[in-house]
């Protein structure tokens, strides 16, 4: 046998064209990659997904030189690579045969494969944003189906069921239970249990049905373990149709899931569970359909929810529960003296039971809405311990934290209630919120648009995606796209359209800034952001006279307006009008002029910052010190960026103490995060960053800034163009 030489096996593999069928694979490989990366998302395939088609590819690599090397094409037909020697029958023989077909099964296996696991993730993420971790101690309860032939009843029975096995599961201790929002997206799924685990993230899913016939009632249920998809356990109950019944039902099947899952009920949990709230099945019904009328969370279904816990207690006036959710929902209405009269039905609900959760939830509620925070602490903190996996608790909780300025403290409260209801899109929008003022702004980016996907209809989360990138990123034609799509599926009159004229302007446009405000004024003349953006564009017109009218206006219904009170300052200050000036902070303002230090705190630092040159003019350095030293404390820990941050604050204080160097500094660091909001007003009008705007420097970063916008305004333009910038629909009161 001859000795194997490297360099006669390179040349055997160039001459069998090894080198060229891996060369192709490659560049074709790389193409499939390059258009699965632009095309997953226009399928509704996560991004992410294309993993499984690189695992193909390479898995792909050994087929292709396998066949290569063994196999060439000759006057259109696949024959045998001559042998070095040139033998002439090239032929295929049987093993060819063999070997390409088992090379053409392993080809669709892989092809198979890789397009079933790119439709579990298709629909994966269509369902949801993110795949939640694994908690074996967890469950997901899902809509358990109606299998009755009338279903007038009987569908109330089966959302009861759902219902009290979730109230009863979420009072176990250490088990975490999805809550009926987040799984009720899966009442016609199509998904598998493993997929439907692997979403939520949870160790088991308990399904089952409900069958009324006459005065029977049939529940058949089953506990699936996510991870195997096999049945731990499964049984059906067949009782008489009584609300003692179906409570006893309910307390059976959560005592077994609770040993499947881990171990025995505690004595406290069994005597929780053995509770019965009403033997009345007419009360239980209407509870239950005043809960659900509840959760939709809308100025109607709350209306209904209210006359339906009233049916409930005047069917049953021991139904401890029915009083809560009354009282709960009073709390919610915009009813006159609401917490009046949610008083009498919370106090009775107490009365009849005093270990209720629900009945600290809305005490808790009704103490914030009275400013009693440490009352409102002490009842949230109660329910936790009494119904440790309920949502609404921590999302109520994490309100009055914010409330409080304990944000830092709101944020985890969030999270643990995005935990139990990751599906819902309010949970999903006060996190994203959080998020934005701790400035995690991808983070708050990727929370609104998964509270989008679960809740299209709330049209605000376009809005606040704009406001990112305009107040963050410094992409105001990104902005503007956003800024349409949300005005054009707003409902409520608000006037918010008026708002994207704030962008319009900062890229030149002022003929469509007019537009935008003047659809704000007809939908709501007096409200924030028409009067606000209507005196931005006097401002930007330069027309004195339009904006002291305007901010005046702007004033009158809202006394404290930061922005009104820094334009007729700067008409004073250009006037020498300074006691004008400071009286006029002063009666906006007191805590600012309180001594010996003045109360500077994060929700008025720009103000005392605005105030401070009025003070200099005046000889009242000190006090002006002191109001500079307190913003510059305030904006400590805040996001230079954002709807909440002090964007250029700093380069304001440091101009306003003559500190030149720093004051540029702070600016460059601004203008390179994406600083970008209302820079034709800041860079050439601000008195307070007079003292800069000469230096070779600053006119260096204005001239970058301005050919930026300029830049962004062509790609506005040509977005119009395209027509991705949607166009409003037309107001009737509105003059074309």
């Amino acid at each position: 046998m001859s000795d194997f030489k490297v360099s006669d096996f390179f040349k055997e593999l160039r001459r069998r064209r090894v080198f060229r069928v891996a060369g192709i694979y490659i560049v074709g490989a790389f193409v499939v990659l390059q258009v699965s990366d632009l095309a997953l998302p226009a399928f509704g395939l996560a991004a992410d997904a294309i993993r499984y088609i690189w695992i193909g590819a390479m898995l792909g690599i050994p087929i292709a030189l396998v066949t290569g090397w063994r196999y060439d094409i000759k006057d259109g037909r696949i024959v045998r690579t001559s042998a070095a020697d040139h033998a002439k029958d090239l032929s295929l023989q049987r093993v060819d045969y063999m070997i390409i077909s088992a090379l053409g099964l392993l080809a669709i296996f892989l092809i198979v494969g890789v397009a079933r696991e790119l439709t579990d993730e298709g629909s994966s993420a269509n369902q949801t944003a993110s795949i939640r971790p694994f908690n074996s101690d967890s469950i997901a309860v899902l809509p358990f189906k109606d299998t009755s032939i009338d279903q007038q009843t009987s569908a109330a029975i089966a959302l009861g069921v759902q219902d009290g096995l979730l109230t009863m599961l979420s009072k176990i201790d250490g088990l975490k239970v999805i809550s009926r929002t987040s799984v009720e997206q899966y009442r016609n799924a199509a998904l598998g249990v493993p997929a439907i685990g692997r979403q939520l993230g949870v160790g088991a899913v308990l399904e089952g049905s409900v069958q009324v016939i006459n005065d029977r009632l049939r529940v058949n249920v089953q506990l699936i373990d996510t991870a195997t998809d096999e049945h731990r356990w499964a049984e059906i109950y067949d009782r008489d149709l009584t609300a003692g019944d179906i409570f006893s039902v309910q307390s059976e099947i959560v005592s077994t899931v609770v040993a499947q899952i881990r171990n025995e009920l505690s004595p406290r949990e069994s005597s929780r569970l053995a509770a019965v709230p009403t033997e009345n099945l007419d009360a239980y019904i209407a509870y239950l359909k005043g809960k659900s009328e509840f959760e939709k969370f809308s100025a109607g279904s709350n209306g209904a929810a209210i006359k339906h816990f009233e049916t409930a207690v005047d069917l049953d006036p021991n139904f401890a529960l029915a009083y809560a959710g009354w009282a709960g929902a009073l709390l919610e209405s915009s009813r006159e003296f609401r917490i009046e009269l949610a008083e009498i039905p919370l106090a009775r609900a107490f009365e009849l039971d005093d270990q209720l959760s629900e009945n600290f939830i809305v005490l808790g509620t009704l103490r914030h809405l009275q400013s009693d925070y440490l009352a409102a602490e002490d009842a949230y903190n109660t329910a936790v311990n009494l119904e440790p996996a309920n949502p609404r608790i921590y999302q109520y909780f994490a309100r009055l934290r914010h409330v409080q300025g304990r944000d830092s403290e709101a944020l985890p409260l969030l999270e643990q209630a995005r935990s139990l209801s990751p599906n819902s899109a309010g949970i999903n929008y006060e996190v994203a919120r959080l998020y934005d003022k701790f400035g995690r702004f991808d983070e708050a980016m990727a929370a609104y648009k998964n509270a989008m996907i679960l809740e299209p209809e709330r049209y605000y989360l376009e809005i606040y995606v704009a406001a990112i990138h305009y107040l963050v990123r410094g992409e105001i034609d990104e902005s503007l796209y956003w800024y349409h799509k949300g005005a054009v599926r707003k409902t409520s009159p608000s006037g918010g359209e008026a708002a994207t004229g704030i962008a319009y302007l900062e890229i030149g446009d002022p003929a469509n800034a007019r537009v935008m405000i003047e659809r704000g004024r007809v939908l709501n003349p007096d409200g924030f952001w028409p009067l606000f953006v209507d005196m931005l564009l006097s401002v930007y017109l330069s027309d004195e006279d339009a904006i002291q009218e305007k901010a005046l206006e702007l004033l009158e219904h809202f006394p404290r307006s930061p922005s009104a009170l820094r334009h007729l300052r700067s008409a004073d200050l250009e006037a020498g009008r300074f006691d004008n000036a400071r009286r006029r902070y002063a009666r906006a303002y007191p805590e600012l002029f309180e001594t010996p230090v003045p109360d500077v705190n994060r929700r008025n630092f720009s103000v005392a910052i605005d105030l401070a040159p009025v003070l200099q003019r005046l000889g009242l350095h000190d006090a002006a010190d002191g109001l500079l030293a307190g913003a510059e404390w305030a904006i400590q820990g805040v996001p230079r960026l954002g709807t909440d941050g002090f964007w250029i604050s700093d380069a304001s204080i440091h101009a306003l103490r003559g500190d030149s160097e720093s004051a540029l500094d702070a600016l460059a660091d601004a203008i390179a995060q994406g600083w970008r909001i209302k820079t034709w007003y800041v860079l050439d009008s601000d008195p307070n960053l007079e003292s800069i705007r000469d230096e070779p420097r600053f006119q260096q970063m204005r001239t970058l800034v301005m050919n930026d916008l300029a830049q962004q305004a062509k790609r506005v333009e040509e977005i119009r163009a395209s027509g991705d910038i949607e166009v409003l629909p037309a107001i009737p009161d509105m003059e074309p």
